[in-house]
């Protein structure tokens, strides 16, 4: 009941037209399936609006909410949803609806009573690497994986390939620059300037010269393979092996990858109390985040009102998650400000300036589906591509 409910959540996010807090929730947004199709007349279903979507992503987390326990007590049992996870994913629906109130009940809920904190920094710089402690204190939900090649084929195995695509850059024993995988990632220098000395730019990227093992040998992090010559070249840190190629590794990578933790729920709440007036609030739970990134020092605080303070709280939510999956993509989208996150900060790229148009917040059908499903209709700015 909870992976339906997130799964659907995760493709109207991708695919449809808009969010419930923008006014869009009577756009197009994706079928809602409840149940396997056993005809055609079933697997070839409309659309849903986008509200009706998240009508229905609410049904299944308070249903689940009520079959799941707050936590499991075998190991085994660790990357299963609780009925914490599914109290944090309801508090986000309802704030990407802009149910602002029942955001803060369901969020505040998990702030109270989870059990939950946020690891201190010399822990949570720990946390997106092998020497994290999987399933931690501030760990809500996450997806486990294990080293290597438990499948005869790596596409199948337990490991993460993320490591592959993303891999870290380093100087082998010939000197030269190395690939720890493919290497078809690396930081973009806009993000070095944008982190402007938050010390968590160091959780997210590695600068060259920082020291790392390498096929059993000390070593360290070199410009980024093939960049041009005006390009710092670090690579990406969070899930990213620091003791070994991903080669060691047969490929498959163990470091587990956090679908909610405690500094979401944290600024999530931030961002709703904002948006209701509540601005102590906002700035407290915004500011334990940031303080934690400072170990306790809050000489760096945020003390901003009104916009400025909307503002604090989603430069905040792009330093914590930073280079941790879909986040700040998802909060670009549905503030609706990928235009200026383009003409501020990223607007220049190895293939040129960045070209926005207002269909850029959603993907279009594929192609496949389009063919497939006699019912579906391709989503507006698409429809003749």
């Amino acid at each position: 009941m909870f992976w339906r409910g997130w799964a659907h959540q995760q493709l109207v996010a991708f695919f449809g037209e808009g969010y419930p807090c923008n006014g869009e929730g009577d756009r197009k947004g994706v079928p809602v399936r409840l149940q396997v199709a056993s005809t055609p007349d079933m697997l070839n279903i409309e659309r849903s609006t986008v509200a009706e979507v998240y009508d229905q992503i609410l049904k299944d987390y308070e249903a689940a909410k009520l079959l799941l326990p707050a936590v499991w007590e075998e190991r085994a049992d660790y990357p299963r949803p609780t009925s914490v996870a599914v109290t944090s994913y309801i508090g986000q629906a309802n704030l990407y609806m802009g149910n602002y109130d029942a955001a803060k009940k369901a969020l505040k809920e998990v702030i109270d009573s989870s059990g939950k904190e946020l690891l201190p920094f010399n822990e949570y710089a720990k946390m997106f690497n092998e020497d994290q402690e999987k399933f931690n204190r501030e760990s809500i939900l996450e997806i486990n994986f294990r080293n290597g090649d438990t499948s005869g084929y790596f596409w199948y195995g337990e490991g993460s390939q993320y490591g592959l695509i993303a891999a870290l850059c380093f100087q082998n024993a010939s000197g030269d620059v190395e690939a720890a995988g493919w290497g078809n990632i690396f930081f973009h220098d806009a993000n070095i300037k944008r982190f402007n000395g938050d010390p968590r730019l160091d959780i997210a990227a590695l600068r060259p010269g920082t020291p790392v093992i390498m096929n059993g040998q000390q070593t360290q992090v070199l410009k980024y393979k093939d960049t041009e010559a005006d390009i710092q070249g670090w690579s990406m840190r969070k899930y990213n092996p620091l003791k070994s190629t991903v080669n060691e590794l047969n490929l498959g990578v163990g470091i587990n990858m956090y679908l909610m933790r405690l500094a979401d729920v944290y600024l999530m709440y931030a961002e709703a109390c904002q948006a209701t007036g509540d601005e102590v609030n906002a700035r407290n739970y915004m500011n334990l985040v940031r303080r934690r990134a400072y170990n306790g020092d809050s000489s760096h605080d945020i003390t901003a009102s009104g916009e400025a303070l909307r503002d604090a709280i989603r430069e905040e939510r792009f330093m914590e998650f930073c280079g941790e999956g879909v986040q700040h993509w998802q909060d670009v989208c549905r503030w609706k400000v990928l235009d200026e996150e383009i003409s501020r900060w990223y607007g220049k790229t190895r293939v040129g300036n960045p070209h926005y148009d207002a269909k850029d917040l959603y993907f279009p059908i594929p192609k496949v589906e389009m063919e497939n499903n006699p019912n579906m209709t391709q989503s507006i700015g698409y429809e003749n591509e």
